[in-house]
């Protein structure tokens, strides 16, 4: 009995299971995230929560960065941003296009005004872009895998020009096959090129006319990353 009272002691629960080492309870630190899933600005979360706006800064700057660790290590959660964004766990073309699509957008310019960012630093330009990202997905229901915005003619266009890269692939170490083929194969690659450029404009066009909003996008946004913090806290 002693012994169990010793370990319970000597490993006491944290104070706050969200942000280790924080002087800030639970309870507060929620009222934190939830107002960051709002859409608060600085000055309204720190009237609601009782804290300095420096503290609410720097809170909301650190939560942004967990946004982008989140839709990495876990693709579904926040309407699947992650799935849109990676591939084989870094940045891809598709994501590079639909962030630059909402750093250009009027979402943004309005989010920055009403925060009234100034970017001195890139990275919280960065983190600022990726938040309004993260916003967009939870706020529209999506198809569960990119590729399911495609119509069935490009699905199809698709699968034979991997059908014809697997073949290419196969022969590529083999000089007669290249001697023979090789100006079939620059022109393949080239197409390639284009027809990627073709899936990222489609994929982006779809993203706008084929989704469904979310009722209840700060509430998708607030749970998910509720769920990831309690894994992997501050």
């Amino acid at each position: 009995m002693t012994n169990r009272k010793q370990k319970t002691a000597s490993n006491p629960r944290p104070r706050n299971r969200y942000h280790h080492g924080s002087k800030l309870s639970e309870y507060r630190f929620l009222k934190v995230l939830k107002a960051f899933a709002q859409g608060h600005t600085v000055a309204q979360a720190a009237r609601d929560t009782r804290l300095s706006e420096r503290s609410i800064r720097e809170l909301f700057s650190r939560l942004r960065a967990k946004l982008i660790e989140a839709t990495l290590m876990e693709r579904h959660a926040f309407g699947g941003t992650g799935m849109y964004l990676y591939q084989n766990r870094a940045l891809s073309a598709r994501g590079r296009a639909i962030l630059e699509e909402v750093s250009k957008g009027p979402n943004f310019a309005a989010h920055r005004k009403h925060h009234a960012a100034r970017f001195r630093d890139p990275k919280e330009k960065t983190r600022h872009v990726y938040e309004m990202t993260v916003r967009l997905f939870c706020s529209i229901h999506l198809p569960k895998t990119p590729e399911q915005l495609y119509p069935d003619e490009t699905r199809q266009a698709l699968s034979q020009l991997s059908e014809i890269g697997a073949f290419i692939r196969q022969y590529k170490d083999n000089p007669e096959f290249i001697e023979k083929y090789g100006s079939v194969i620059t022109r393949y690659e080239r197409l390639t090129g284009h027809f990627r450029t073709l899936l990222d404009k489609e994929e982006l066009l779809s993203l706008r006319n084929k989704s469904d909003m979310h009722r209840y996008s700060d509430t998708v946004l607030y749970d998910d990353l509720r769920r990831h913090l309690l894994a992997y806290p501050l």
